[in-house]
């Protein structure tokens, strides 16, 4: 007949709320004297360190819940990390692809011929921009020299309120020119069946990965 084990000295199992470990707490055998030992000491042989009797570290049930929960713990931590490093790659995957999409939408359309009113826009801007300032010191131009009015100078305020004008309002129509040859040009596309180009915005909407 197998001899079974010996008898475990009676004990009380404690874990540490601010590390979480666990450890043993029984008395000596022999002296009675308090003894703490860690939860993976026990089955190991200790000597008591007031009297120095021998003893079997209790708690072995203690231990093989603690190597449970250890192990279970590693495994939910390699499943997290596996799964962190999946979603590093899907991310990645992602933005590779969306990079490669809107590098070919760009070069597309740098290959697009562009309308012939893509200069006015600019040029209507400066136009504007320029006979605003000719308008304003114009209006608020003094005429008067020693307060006598200055023919010459009244001249010169009406040419710079009239070129003001004319500037504003040519800077405004080529404006105006630009945006309708940029919205003929985009009918035309869609007329000749070519599709417009995705926006940067919409291709990354469609290449997001589903969560």
């Amino acid at each position: 007949m197998s001899t079974p084990p010996p008898a475990e000295l009676p004990h009380s199992i404690k874990r540490s709320r601010l590390t979480g470990a666990v450890t043993v707490h029984f008395a000596c055998p022999a002296c009675k004297a308090g003894i703490n030992s860690p939860v993976d000491d026990a089955g190991n042989t200790d000597k008591c360190p007031d009297c120095g009797t021998d003893f079997r570290v209790p708690g072995m049930e203690a231990r093989r819940a603690e190597d449970v929960r250890r192990k279970a713990k590693q495994a939910e931590q390699r499943a997290a990390e596996e799964r962190a490093q999946q979603q590093r790659k899907e991310e990645a995957a992602w933005a590779a692809a969306a990079r490669t999409r809107i590098a070919a939408t760009r070069a597309d359309r740098a290959r697009r011929p562009r309308p012939y009113t893509a200069g006015c826009c600019v040029t209507g801007y400066i136009m504007a921009i320029a006979g605003a300032g000719l308008l304003v010191f114009g209006i608020f131009m003094s005429t008067t020299v020693s307060g006598v009015n200055n023919i010459g100078l009244l001249n010169d305020r009406i040419v710079l309120v009239i070129v003001g004008s004319v500037l504003v309002l040519s800077g405004i129509i080529l404006r105006a020119v630009s945006a309708l040859g940029d919205e003929v040009h985009r009918w035309g596309r869609k007329l000749m069946g070519k599709p417009r180009e995705n926006s940067p915005t919409k291709v990354h909407e469609e290449t997001s990965p589903t969560e």
